[in-house]
């Protein structure tokens, strides 16, 4: 047997409705149906946002995977590559656990003196590179993205280290490089096609033999404060060099170490 206190508590929502609904009818309003809802929705809210689970404004958004509108091709060891329907290119997506890529294959070295490296991904012909940011990516070691297809590498900051030949034969027309970057090795972005200017970041102190062979028409900018010393052939006889402050440079010899340095050639 049920007391009236114990109805009252398992009914109280439908009392409080039917309660709301007498008064409006004895005041005789004219917008019945609208008062209700009106009325209701006042009473639903709090307990709507009682039962909603708060954000932790100290969680940080975990960004997207890049999203590659095409089918999978291959999943290597760096990253899943896709061929992309609407640029119908060849892509590869960079893990953000990745700290190196690095040509795992053996070089041989060719007759005019050249080497020629087993690309990091074999057996196909990579024309765009999806680095996933944040990422871990610190290295482009040797031999990396030899001979592929790509155009203009977007190498994000955080990577110091780009190894010997690692953008070589790619028949590249832009190049940006990120202000992380300390060392290019030898041949790193030798035989492509690279036009314009070159930044070369300030905090770059070494750049190995032939970095920019076979770039002919490239105007060059480096930073004499940090770049030491570097090989006088790092870049085309045709390159036009300048410092930051625009001033021309050229190489000069430094008969004590037998190396090549740079140096003000006036304004």
């Amino acid at each position: 047997m049920f007391s009236i206190g114990t109805v009252l508590k398992n009914h109280r929502g439908l009392i409080s409705v039917l309660s709301i609904a007498a008064v409006i009818l004895i005041s005789g309003c004219d917008n019945l149906l609208e008062d209700v809802t009106d009325t209701l929705k006042e009473s639903i809210a709090p307990s709507r946002k009682r039962r909603s689970i708060p954000q932790d404004p100290g969680t940080p958004e975990m960004p997207e995977r890049p999203f590659i509108n095409g089918r999978k091709l291959h999943e290597s060891s760096f990253g899943p590559v896709y061929s992309d329907s609407d640029t119908k290119q060849t892509v590869i997506v960079i893990n953000r656990n990745i700290r190196s890529i690095e040509s795992t294959g053996t070089s041989t070295v060719e007759f005019d003196g050249s080497m020629e490296f087993l690309s990091a991904l074999p057996g196909m012909k990579i024309e765009r590179i999806i680095f996933s940011t944040p990422g871990q990516l610190k290295s482009i070691g040797s031999g990396a993205f030899f001979r592929h297809k790509i155009r203009a590498p977007q190498i994000p900051e955080g990577v110091t280290d780009i190894g010997r030949y690692a953008f070589a034969y790619n028949g590249m027309e832009i190049l940006r490089l990120p202000e992380s970057l300390k060392k290019i090795g030898s041949y790193a972005f030798a035989y492509n096609n690279l036009k314009g200017e070159v930044r070369i970041p300030k905090g770059v102190t070494e750049i190995g033999p032939y970095a920019f062979k076979k770039n002919e028409n490239l105007s060059v900018t480096v930073s004499l404060q940090s770049l030491r010393k570097t090989s006088k052939n790092a870049f085309p006889d045709k390159a036009v060099l300048n410092d930051y402050n625009g001033k021309r440079i050229v190489f000069d010899s430094d008969p004590a170490s037998k190396r090549w340095i740079i140096s003000p050639a006036g304004s």
